[in-house]
């Protein structure tokens, strides 16, 4: 599966986050650690959920 620049930083961070024991990020921590916009980031963790990558839960703005 073809996955974007974007998409990678999210996942990259998504994985060194479970490495440490982090099972949920929120989207200003995942912002922080790819640099990417609030906005920008809504529409990379759509788009990774749509293709079946990670599972999101909007929760107060957290995504797991």
């Amino acid at each position: 599966m073809k996955t974007t620049n974007k998409e990678n930083a999210v996942l990259e961070s998504l994985v060194n986050g479970k490495e440490y024991g982090v099972t949920a990020m929120d989207l200003e921590e995942l912002s922080a650690e790819t640099s990417l916009s609030l906005q920008s980031l809504k529409g990379v963790v759509g788009s990774l959920t749509k293709k079946g990558l990670v599972d999101s839960m909007d929760v107060n703005g957290m995504y797991d």
